[in-house]
């Protein structure tokens, strides 16, 4: 989403997108539902029973600080979105994925969940390279 916001800031012609967002409308429609308790939620204490669940997004979730949480909780549902009219997307997402579930049109789809750019880093940077060798030539 950062990468998108960058993109209204830049020339940039083509941006690619792993695991991600072009609208708050994709993320989970349960996400959706649950974010305005953020602010009431007991982040802490659900950082510390993540730990004990052995996904990479839990266990990356038990180290992230609570505030942080809750400003991206109302960051997210705020955000306008990218204009997909002005730039080229190209998307790389895991069919796993339960905070942005499968966005129709993906270009690469892998067998992965929301982190896949941690999870799939080799075939991610091997459909990238081959995508901007493809624009290049």
């Amino acid at each position: 989403m950062v990468a998108g916001e960058i993109t209204k800031l830049r020339r940039i012609h083509t941006l690619y997108l792993l695991g991600s967002a072009i609208d708050k409308a994709e993320v989970s429609p349960l996400l959706t539902l649950l974010h305005p308790l953020a602010d009431f939620a007991p982040i802490d204490w659900l950082r510390v029973s993540a730990g004990k669940i052995p996904t990479d997004l839990a266990q990356m979730f038990t180290g992230i600080d609570a505030s942080f949480v809750r400003a991206m909780c109302a960051a997210v549902f705020q955000w306008e979105g990218v204009d997909a009219k002005s730039v080229r997307i190209v998307r790389i997402h895991g069919k796993k994925d339960l905070v942005i579930p499968l966005p129709r049109g993906a270009d690469l789809v892998l067998d992965g969940g929301h982190l896949i750019s941690m999870s799939h880093a080799k075939e991610c940077k091997e459909f990238i390279a081959a995508d901007l060798y493809t624009r290049k030539n």
